[in-house]
């Protein structure tokens, strides 16, 4: 798997970056202690995945036993698609294409017009990160794609559960902006790679497997990721800790957030351990 490619996996999908032993090969925890009456759940996610793909028969149940679903950002606000309208355009529609060379350019357009009927000239105009999401959903080896986040809320919506966010799509979108735009478009011309529907197969067949020690093995690659790894997980995962203490004290509460976050000594199980919460993971 490339540096560079396995770099931008790690941006586009929260930054799977493990570093779990190998009796915790889970990727839903349960917590309890420190004064919750009732447990509650954390679930790592992977954003995108095949359109067979079903959530596990455990995911469903924790979902059915708590009282609401937090995900990293509402998906359930109406005003969400508006807010998104407006963020994923560049400032003054300026077109991001003259940051490629010639071949980039050509190679990027006539992608986009195989797959979208349009090309640099209409999608230019988008944020990078933007463009990465649709090439993404092309470029794995699937019939067709879809957002983990959407099956959630789907199994939500059947218990009438209230979805909310753990962040504003605001600020999301501004991590992203505080990315260079020079790595922006080495990861978008990276998506477009003959070797990357492989490199998202092993990604896919070991979040699937639930097989952490192998989700930490192929991020291990990217060393450009060192650069983010604060900005994208650690500061977060502290931001959150105390909003989740906060949160599921008052309800029992079903998280879904992206895999990464997870694990490791900055990441949300440790983190939570630290506050005096028993976190085990359900296999």
């Amino acid at each position: 798997m490339k540096k560079s490619v396995t770099t931008f996996i790690g941006i586009i999908l929260a930054a799977i970056t493990f570093t779990a032993e190998a009796q915790d090969q889970s990727l839903l925890w349960k917590i309890t202690g420190n004064g919750l009456k009732n447990p509650s759940y954390l679930f790592g996610t992977i954003h995108i995945m095949c359109g067979d793909y079903v959530l596990d028969e455990k995911v469903t149940t924790a979902i059915t036993d708590t009282e609401q679903i937090y995900l990293e950002i509402d998906m359930d606000d109406p005003a969400l698609a508006g807010k998104m309208q407006k963020l994923v355009i560049n400032k003054d529609m300026k077109n991001f294409s003259d940051e490629l060379d010639e071949d980039e350019k050509k190679k990027l357009n006539d992608f986009l017009i195989e797959h979208y009927n349009a090309g640099l000239e209409q999608f230019g105009v988008l944020k990078p990160f933007a463009l990465m999401s649709m090439i993404l959903v092309k470029r794995i080896s699937c019939e067709s794609a879809k957002g983990m986040e959407d099956l959630i809320q789907s199994a939500a919506q059947k218990d009438n559960k209230e979805i909310k966010g753990l962040e504003t799509v605001e600020f999301q979108m501004g991590l992203f902006d505080s990315v260079p735009l020079e790595d922006q478009m080495v990861w978008i011309m990276d998506l477009l790679e003959d070797d990357y529907p492989d490199d998202y197969d092993d990604l896919m067949t070991a979040y699937i497997n639930e097989d952490l020690d192998q989700l930490e093995l192929l991020m291990a690659e990217s060393p450009g990721m060192e650069n983010y790894l604060e900005m994208l997980l650690y500061k977060r995962n502290k931001n959150w800790v105390p909003l989740i203490s906060q949160i599921s004290k008052a309800k029992s509460t079903f998280y879904a957030v992206g895999a990464g976050h997870l694990t490791g000594d900055q990441g949300v199980v440790s983190l939570l351990k630290a506050e005096g919460f028993t976190v085990e993971p359900i296999n």
